[in-house]
C-alpha cells in the first residue's frame, strides 16, 4: 500500500465515523519493562530475533497505544497510534510517517455472518498479539516474534455459528504497511471451537515480499495453535509454525517452530505460567542469528489494581553460541471507555 493510499484510507474513516456511527469507544495500553541478563552486561539488544523487550540492563517503554473504535449496525472503523521499542523493532522498514499507525481500517457488515474490512489491522497469524497483557507470558514466543503482528490489505470473515469462523485475506505482504512490490500476498484463517473449552486455529500465508528489482521468492507458511481450558484454573496452548521459501536456486529454505504454554490461576489477581519452545531456521529466512534455538520460561502475573498488571519472568535460551538466562519485569496499564 503506497503512502498516498494510506492517507486516502485514513480520510475515508471519516465516512463511517461521521455519517454512520452510533457508538464510539476507545482503548489504550502502556507497558514499561526492564531486562537483566545473567550472562551479558551489554546494554544493547540481546538477540536479533527478539522483537519485544529487546534491551538488556535498561528500563524502557515497550509499547504504548491508543485506539478509537466506532460501530453502527452496518459499519465499523478503527484508528490507532502507538510508540515504543515494539514499534522501533517491527516497523523499521516502513516510511517514518507510517510507523506511528497501530491501526487504520474500515469495515462493513455484509450480513449478520459476513464482514469485509480494509486497511491496517492485527495479523491473522498466531496465538499472541502486540498487546502484552493479552498473552500468557511476559515475553513473546519465538514463533510469535518471527511471524507477523500486523497486516495491511483486505479481509473478509464468515462466521456461520459459534463453532466455526473462516477468513480470507489479500495482503500487501508479510508484516508490512507499504507495499514492497507490485504483487499481492494471500492468507486464510479457519477457527473451530468444538466446545467452549477448546479452540483450534489454522492460518496460512502465501506471497513474495522481494522488491520488483529482485528475483521473486515465494513464501508458503502455515501457523497452527490450539487452546485448551483444562479446568477453571488451568489452561494450555500448543503452537506450531512451518514455513518454506524459494532461495533463488530452484531450491527451498525451510523453518519450523513450536511450543507449549501453560497458565494457572492461583487466585483472582495472581496467575503463574510457563513455556517450553524451539525454533529452527538454518537459512535464517525470518530469524536472523537463530539457526536453532530452545527456550524455557516461568512467569507470574499480579494484578496490582484492576487495570495495572505487574509481570515477572525468568527465561533461558540454549543451543546458541552461549546459554542466555535473563530476568524480566514489566508494568502495564490499560484503559477503555466510550462516548
Amino acid at each position: 500500500m503506497k503512502t498516498n493510499q494510506i492517507a486516502i484510507l485514513i480520510g475515508c474513516l471519516c465516512v463511517p465515523i461521521g455519517l454512520f456511527a452510533s457508538a464510539f469507544t476507545f482503548s489504550g495500553y502502556a507497558e514499561g519493562f526492564f531486562n537483566y541478563s545473567l550472562n551479558s552486561d551489554a546494554s544493547s539488544k540481546i538477540y536479533p530475533f527478539i522483537y519485544h523487550y529487546p534491551d538488556n540492563r535498561m528500563m524502557n517503554l515497550n509499547h504504548a497505544e491508543f485506539e478509537l473504535h466506532t460501530r453502527s449496525d452496518d459499519w465499523f472503523g478503527n484508528i490507532g497510534l502507538h510508540t515504543g521499542r515494539y514499534v522501533d523493532e517491527n516497523y523499521g522498514s516502513e516510511p517514518s510517517m507510517l510507523r506511528p499507525l497501530y491501526s487504520a481500517s474500515i469495515g462493513k457488515n455484509l450480513s449478520p455472518e459476513w464482514t469485509l474490512e480494509a486497511g491496517i489491522f492485527p495479523s491473522h497469524i498466531g496465538f499472541e498479539s502486540a498487546i502484552g497483557k493479552e498473552g500468557w507470558t511476559l515475553s513473546r514466543s519465538l514463533v510469535a516474534d518471527n511471524s507477523p503482528y500486523f497486516e495491511s490489505g483486505l479481509k473478509t470473515t464468515f462466521t456461520p455459528n459459534e463453532q466455526w469462523s473462516f477468513a480470507a485475506l489479500v495482503l500487501n505482504g508479510w508484516q508490512v504497511i507499504s507495499d514492497p512490490n507490485s504483487s499481492k500476498s494471500f492468507g486464510t484463517q479457519i477457527q473451530w471451537k468444538p466446545t467452549p473449552e477448546i479452540l483450534l486455529n489454522s492460518s496460512t500465508y502465501v506471497g513474495n515480499d522481494q522488491p520488483n528489482s529482485m528475483p521473486g521468492k515465494t513464501r508458503y507458511f502455515h501457523n497452527f495453535f490450539g487452546v485448551f481450558k483444562l479446568s477453571s484454573q488451568w489452561s494450555v496452548a500448543t503452537l506450531c509454525d512451518v514455513g518454506v521459501q524459494e532461495n533463488g536456486t530452484k531450491d527451498w529454505n525451510t523453518w519450523i517452530g513450536g511450543g507449549v504454554i501453560t497458565q494457572y490461576s492461583l487466585e483472582k489477581n495472581l496467575k503463574i505460567g510457563g513455556r517450553l519452545e524451539f525454533f529452527s531456521d538454518p537459512s535464517q529466512v525470518v530469524a536472523t542469528g537463530s539457526p536453532s534455538t530452545w527456550s524455557a520460561s516461568v512467569n507470574s502475573d499480579f494484578a496490582v489494581l484492576p487495570r495495572i498488571l505487574w509481570r515477572n519472568e525468568l527465561k533461558t535460551y540454549w543451543n546458541l553460541p552461549h546459554t542466555e538466562t535473563m530476568f524480566s519485569t514489566a508494568l502495564s496499564w490499560s484503559f477503555e471507555g466510550g462516548f
